[in-house]
């Protein structure tokens, strides 16, 4: 018992100084460094956060996929926000799940931007973005244009050769 106080004897009142120093910046910094991210439970809680690029998360169905978006705060005058496609919805084709399941992509939005676009519509951020899952994207639009293309091959090549190759 003896050994007790005189334990509690000998702290002084500047390691008591230290240690509330010690706390108050740690909580400062777990405050201010965006590791702790609001959690919205809608995109429109997420979609209003992103307006002022508060930090925050929002994992949802959009598009029957399941998403997860990430606000991560400002970088010199962009907003970053990550986008990740987690899981394809039910019934998906495997080459689609292959291509787009797992993968995410980093957005740079600028600020001035940020009261006139809507996160989860790609065609708003997709230009503002980069990552495997944008890859992704694209290659799968140019595989449907190719596709359009091909389907409509014989038309195009009647198209041509009345108009290009009609002589004048």
């Amino acid at each position: 018992m003896e050994f007790a106080k005189r334990g509690i004897k000998n702290i002084s009142a500047k390691n008591v100084i230290i240690v509330l120093l010690v706390v108050i910046i740690a909580v400062w910094f777990l405050f201010f460094s965006n590791i702790i991210k609001k959690e919205c439970s809608t995109i429109e809680c997420f979609n209003e956060q992103a307006v002022n690029c508060e930090p925050t998360k929002f994992t949802g169905i959009i598009d029957n996929n399941v998403f997860r978006y990430t606000i991560n705060g400002y970088k010199g005058d962009s907003c970053l926000i990550d986008i990740e496609l987690n899981r394809m919805g039910i019934g998906t084709p495997i080459e689609l799940i292959n291509m787009f399941e797992g993968k995410s992509m980093e957005c740079r939005i600028p600020s001035e931007r940020l009261n006139n676009i809507t996160i989860n519509q790609m065609g708003d951020v997709i230009n503002y973005c980069s990552g495997p899952l944008k890859e992704s994207i694209y290659e799968l639009i140019i595989k449907k244009l190719y596709g359009l293309v091909i389907q409509n091959m014989g038309e195009i090549l009647n198209d041509l050769d009345k108009n290009l190759f009609k002589e004048k």
